[in-house]
């Protein structure tokens, strides 16, 4: 059987490090040469990248193009985000590329695996805005190396495991989808009101809006040790709250800005750069606070469902965030919530969405199962292909 060795990543690639052209300079920017960020290592393949540099940067600059298939990785702040380029494009300096020298003997796909096995911690330095490497601490990376061969079967029991773990979040971006869909065949566009529904002001269907606040970094004793969930901008990346990455005592609330927010409220993100893209919102399933750049909305549950609020706001999202102002941040003009009229149907026609939407939580839920056993099964295949494990039942 086949056994890996270590190489050093030099030996195989030539390491090469990108530019950022002056921003400064207008000329350089906005041109048909793709140009990738560390934002845009997002995915396994690169096709795209959200900016373009002209002729005139890459001449001046002396920048250096990186070919297609090649390997490129995140080594400043952020370090470790890999992806595979899938066209030739360049790359800002906190970028390193490595261009394979012999593609005889090493695959794009079995690299980009490889660097996902190394802890690139231990050898990085602290700087003042996080940690980071350097490109002679890249050369004395050394990834585990093999006969192309045995690459491949490696490649492709990990491209399975990833093809499982794609398959489900479709279908879990297909009940997102779903939902939407539902709602507006029951109640029509809400931008609209397509089905004339009987228009309401938003104020008229809450019991209440309270706002978040910050209790003093300065005292530990507000944190230490706390209970209470403390929601941030940085929490809202799902549908139900029921707990945070900071907590915080009773004493905090008392004693600073913070208010009780009570379960079944819609918490909205109204202060975030996330809002050029789109307005966070979700349902709380415990009490909670919030920090200052939120607000909750604390519906009558005899008037309008926590579910439909929900799901209009979805909806509806693109026409405030088009009213999105920046100034020191991306601040979201909280009047134009609450003078929003919202189309209402009757409450049993409500409550009808709501079990449908209930229903297709819990399907999602299942599925969001399916795919972290799939992520970890994934996460166990990676390391077990690099010990070997994989080649022993392979052969």
């Amino acid at each position: 059987m086949s056994k890996f060795e270590m190489k050093l990543l030099n030996e195989m690639c030539e390491i090469n490090i990108g530019k950022t052209p002056a921003r400064s300079n207008e000329e350089y920017w906005n041109g048909e040469h793709r140009w990738l960020a560390i934002s845009d290592l997002k995915d396994k393949y690169i096709v795209n990248s959200k900016e373009g540099i002209t002729a005139k940067a890459i001449k001046e600059c002396n920048m250096k193009l990186i070919p297609k298939d090649t390997v490129v990785m995140s080594f400043k702040l952020s370090i470790g985000k890999t992806a595979i380029l899938k066209e030739a494009m360049y790359s800002n300096e906190a970028i390193a590329s490595f261009v394979i020298k012999n593609s005889e003997e090493l695959i794009p796909e079995f690299l980009y695996y490889a660097l996902k096995t190394i802890n690139f911690q231990r050898f990085a330095d602290k700087a003042a805005k996080g940690i980071t490497l350097n490109k002679k601490k890249l050369n004395l990376i050394e990834i585990p190396y093999i006969d192309v061969e045995s690459q491949r079967k490696i490649i492709r029991v990990l491209e399975i495991a990833e093809k499982l773990i794609e398959c489900r979040q479709a279908q879990i971006s297909s009940l997102d989808e779903l939902i939407q869909s539902v709602f507006l065949e029951m109640f029509g566009d809400p931008r609209k009101n397509s089905k004339h529904l009987n228009e309401i002001p938003l104020t008229e269907l809450l019991i209440g809006i309270k706002g978040g606040g910050t209790p003093s970094k300065k005292n530990e004793e507000f944190y230490k040790n706390g209970t209470i969930p403390w929601v941030t901008p940085k929490d809202m990346k799902v549908l139900y709250i029921d707990k945070s990455k900071i907590y915080i005592t009773e004493e905090a609330v008392e004693r600073s800005s913070a208010n009780y927010i009570q379960e079944g409220s819609l918490l909205m993100v109204i202060r975030s750069g996330i809002l050029k893209r789109y307005l966070p919102i979700a349902i709380n399933r415990k009490k909670v606070t919030l920090n200052q750049d939120m607000k909750a909305l604390i519906p009558n549950d005899k008037s309008i469902k926590v579910e439909y609020l929900y799901t209009f706001f979805k909806l509806y999202q693109d026409v405030l965030l088009n009213k999105v102002r920046s100034v020191t941040a991306d601040n979201l003009d909280f009047d134009d919530v609450k003078n929003i009229n919202v189309p209402v149907p009757e409450i049993e026609e409500q409550i009808t969405f709501k079990e449908k939407f209930d229903e297709i939580q819990r399907n999602k839920v299942n599925l969001e199962s399916q795919k972290a056993g799939f992520e970890n099964l994934y996460n166990a295949l990676l390391h077990k292909a690099f010990k070997g494990e994989i080649l022993n039942i392979l052969h």
